[in-house]
């Protein structure tokens, strides 16, 4: 069976950028305001914005992203409180709320990052993903993980 190659072509949802939608976590809905884009292609991306920047902490959101769309379908950028939550996903194993961060070597940092998912008081799984390349542990219910312990990880259903 051949399918005509317009309609193959058609059936193709082909983007640049992924947009992220606003969740109110607290009123469970999709907020119309403005959305957060990701790209498709991140060697695309480095092409595009200047080679001067370093900016690993975001190349690190956009691979978080790309990943969550893949295990979970839709990724939302969550909101509550007046604080902006990464990631949230109401995928096959429920609802997740994951912040994104190089590093939380920092007491400062340590501080700031999980403080949007300590905001949120709800027992959905918490994790806090950053390139600090030491064992999982939990802190305050919020799952500290290796980005690429996180990356490999095949049974995420248990994150």
């Amino acid at each position: 069976m051949t399918v005509p190659v317009p309609t193959t072509i058609a059936a193709y949802d082909a983007f640049i950028l992924y947009p992220a939608h606003r969740y109110d976590i607290k009123g469970k809905r999709i907020l119309k305001q403005e959305k957060k884009y990701y790209a498709v292609d991140l060697g695309m991306r480095r092409i595009l914005c200047s080679n001067n920047v370093r900016d690993i902490g975001r190349l690190l959101e956009n691979v978080v992203f790309l990943e969550l769309m893949r295990r979970e379908g839709d990724v939302y950028v969550g909101q509550s409180s007046g604080s902006e939550i990464d990631f949230v996903t109401n995928g096959p194993g429920g609802r997740r709320y994951y912040q994104v961060s190089e590093s939380v070597h920092d007491s400062a940092t340590l501080d700031r990052e999980p403080s949007s998912l300590r905001a949120v008081r709800d027992n959905y799984p918490k994790t806090l993903i950053t390139l600090d390349d030491e064992r999982p542990y939990s802190h305050e219910g919020i799952r500290q993980i290796y980005a690429l312990d996180w990356l490999l990880n095949e049974d995420h259903k248990k994150q």
